[in-house]
């Protein structure tokens, strides 16, 4: 539980007793600990041997505006699926070069904040998508990054609900036909630009095998559009490794990020 530690019976998060929370502010009550989080931070930030990379964090997943800053001032990066998280990582002082717009929803209002603070990109699933944002971006007259999310067909091994690389699964696009069709729908047109690929194969993921056939076919797309011309400026790989919930011994970052 890292900073988490029973002192005498009693349960400390760091140096500071909760039963002195439970009595302030009643419960439930939501503790973090800035010490664990800093330390998983650096666990990801700090398994990379180059700079030239950046770690994103879900902010789906918690959008409390004092953990983002924590995030942001160890060096993090965003992943946001709405204009709110948006709202959230400004006010929490993101780099908007730092944040990639994900999410299957976007609407035509957040597409153009999105490309108003000048976001590092937006993943698209599906053409209607990239049509609606190449149409807001039109009317901006503005450019907008584009990363096209695809489905690699990947299974990460998690449970069904959390697995999202299959060719079975709703996310991304299959077909490498319409992907690189698509791409050269971006390169030609004046209010777009193809910045990177992107995949992701799900959450609680406990073996790297699916991470390395992932980074593979992801390595291989951008072969393909290379040979069409199409340069890109990152690849965008996702998937969440495990916590030892019942005894698991998932993989670290570090031999994640050796892969």
């Amino acid at each position: 539980m890292d900073f988490f530690n029973y002192k005498d019976g009693k349960l400390f998060c760091e140096d500071v007793d909760l039963s002195l929370i439970s009595t302030k502010f009643d419960t439930p009550a939501y503790v973090y600990s800035k010490k664990t989080l800093e330390r998983h931070i650096d666990a990801y930030v700090k398994s990379f041997s180059s700079n030239n990379n950046l770690v994103c964090f879900a902010v789906k997943s918690l959008s409390n505006i004092s953990i983002l800053k924590i995030l942001k001032d160890k060096g993090c990066g965003f992943d946001i699926v709405s204009g709110g998280e948006l709202h959230r990582v400004m006010l929490a002082g993101a780099d908007p070069k730092k944040i990639i717009f994900s999410g299957v929803g976007k609407s035509k209002k957040e597409i153009a904040l999105g490309i108003k603070n000048d976001v590092l990109s937006f993943n698209i699933e599906s053409p209607s998508e990239l049509y609606r944002i190449e149409e807001v971006a039109k009317d901006l007259g503005k450019i907008a990054p584009i990363s096209i999310r695809f489905n690699p067909d990947v299974d990460s091994g998690g449970h069904d609900y959390i697995t999202t690389g299959r060719k079975g699964d709703k996310f991304g696009i299959s077909s490498i036909e319409d992907i690189l069709n698509l791409s050269e729908h971006i390169s030609n047109s004046d209010s777009l630009k193809i910045v990177g690929v992107a995949c992701h194969i799900g959450s609680q993921i406990l073996g790297l095998g699916s991470y390395k056939a992932a980074a593979r076919k992801t390595i291989e797309l951008a072969d393909k559009l290379l040979d069409l011309g199409i340069e890109l400026d990152f690849l965008d790989l996702g998937g969440g490794l495990g916590v030892p919930y019942n005894g698991e011994t998932p993989p670290s970052p570090n031999e994640l990020s050796l892969i």
